[in-house]
């Protein structure tokens, strides 16, 4: 059975990509925080800082390299994407939240916690990457990519494909998973009619994915690809209940997209706005 088109239209809010990304409400956790922002100091030290003087109001030190983004919490603890500092087991793929003395508060492995639970109905091995975003319930949101085979759908070959996590910190070294979704649940295709995902016309689904796109890793859309949809930055909007990410490479040039997808509500989980690609879902280039 194809999937039923949803009333999603590009363009459905008038916002740009950054200004939905950016929408905060007054004390939830950010990168921006009162008229500072978080900036590094080298791989080991976080700062934050008061735009308009230059004032550093925090210091956090020692805190391991952080490969990727790092985010204030609403009670102002530090939380880090990264290898740990010396107070946390040193990981690659970790987690990790510091105190405002740079002690580590908690700590997660996130390869292996993945290794652990990811839904056994998900095909491929999974890795995490690049951001993470903490909600005002205290969850995180994480993103990252699992490989699946693309001959499900009538394309040779293995698949990059994102998914998107919510979860729960628990104790010291431990979380919940709480919600969770992936790109391979909205693929289409309109290429063979005995494979999954089957549709006539790719642009009536606008919400679904084509997985038979090319990628900035794979010009010609054919046979592997791994690095079909190269998640990279994730934000919440609360208004919304609705989670920004951006594509990398994905489409049509290379260009990739930005996705807001829903949470709950009628059309949980439903991509509800796409943004700049339209050939990807055959609306123009």
């Amino acid at each position: 059975t194809p999937p039923q088109p949803s009333p999603f239209k590009p363009g459905l809010y008038d916002d740009t990509t950054a200004s939905i990304g950016r929408r905060r409400r007054s004390g939830t956790s950010s990168r921006e925080v009162a008229g500072a922002v978080l900036q590094q100091y080298s791989g080991e030290t976080r700062k934050l800082v008061d735009v308009l003087s230059g004032h550093t109001i925090q210091t956090w030190n020692n805190i391991g390299h952080v490969e990727y983004n790092s985010n204030i919490l609403t009670d102002g603890s530090l939380l880090v994407d990264g290898q740990a500092g010396d107070d946390c087991a040193v990981r690659y793929q970790g987690l990790h939240r510091y105190d405002e003395n740079s002690n580590c508060l908690w700590s997660l492995d996130i390869s292996n916690w993945l290794s652990n639970n990811s839904n056994p109905s998900v095909d491929g091995s999974f890795e995490a990457h690049h951001d993470a975003w903490p909600l005002e319930n205290g969850n995180i949101l994480i993103h990252g990519s699992h490989y699946i085979y693309g001959d499900n759908w009538g394309r040779n070959g293995n698949i990059e494909s994102g998914f998107i996590m919510e979860i729960q910190p628990v104790g010291q070294d431990g979380a919940n998973l709480v919600w969770e979704w992936y790109m391979s649940d909205h693929f289409i295709q309109d290429r063979n009619i005995e494979k999954w995902g089957y549709v006539d016309n790719i642009s009536d689904y606008p919400h679904m994915i084509d997985i038979n796109l090319p990628s900035e890793e794979n010009p010609s859309g054919e046979g592997n690809d791994n690095d079909f949809s190269h998640f990279n930055t994730i934000h919440y909007n609360p208004d919304l209940d609705a989670v920004v990410i951006s594509s990398r490479g994905i489409g049509y040039g290379g260009g990739g997209e930005n996705f807001i997808i829903q949470r709950t509500g009628s059309f949980g989980g439903n991509i509800i706005w796409r943004c700049c690609n339209p050939a990807n879902y055959g609306m123009g280039g």
